[in-house]
C-alpha cells in the first residue's frame, strides 16, 4: 500500500441519534492470512466521533492499471460502550486520500441485562438458575460478560 486514506466513527443512540460519548471504537485490517489485525483504537468525544484514524490504501494510480482487484482497502471497526451493544461493522472502503465517515448507531442494553453485568462483575462464579442442566451447559460455553 503506497498510500492512506482516513476514517471517522460516529457513534449515536439507535433511536433518538444522541452523540455518545466515550465509546471505545477498535479498527482492523484484514491481513494476508485472512485474519484481522488491528491497527488502532480511539475514544468517541461528547459529539460521538472518533478522530480520525490514517489507514492504509492503494496507490490511485495502481488502481488504474488493469489487473489490479481493488481501488480501496477495507476495514472492520468493533465499537463498544458500557451501557449498550457491541456493534461489529464490516467492510468500510477506505480510499486514498479520502477522509471516510461511518455512522453506528448503538442499541441500548436492558436494565435486566446491565443488572446481570453487574452481577457477574462482583462474582467469579456465574449466575446459577434454577435448573442445573442449563447452569451445566452454559458454564461449559465460553462467557463473553467475563472476558
Amino acid at each position: 500500500m503506497d498510500e492512506t486514506g482516513s476514517l471517522v466513527v460516529h457513534v449515536y443512540t439507535s433511536r433518538t441519534q444522541i452523540p455518545i460519548g466515550g465509546a471505545t471504537v477498535i479498527f482492523m485490517l484484514e491481513g494476508e492470512d485472512g485474519r484481522y489485525e488491528t491497527i488502532g483504537e480511539r475514544t468517541t468525544d461528547q459529539s460521538g466521533k472518533t478522530e480520525p484514524i490514517l489507514i492504509d490504501a492503494p496507490a490511485v494510480m495502481a488502481s488504474m492499471s488493469p489487473g489490479i482487484p481493488h481501488s480501496h482497502n477495507i476495514a472492520r471497526i468493533l465499537v463498544d460502550h458500557q451501557n449498550y451493544q457491541i456493534i461489529e461493522v464490516n467492510n468500510i472502503e477506505i480510499f486514498p486520500r479520502i477522509q471516510s465517515f461511518q455512522e453506528v448507531p448503538m442499541i441500548p442494553l436492558t436494565r435486566s441485562q446491565i443488572e446481570l453485568m453487574e452481577l457477574q462483575k462482583k462474582s467469579e462464579n456465574p449466575v446459577e438458575t434454577e435448573h442445573p442442566e442449563i447452569d451445566q451447559l452454559s458454564s461449559a460455553l465460553p462467557n463473553p460478560l467475563l472476558e
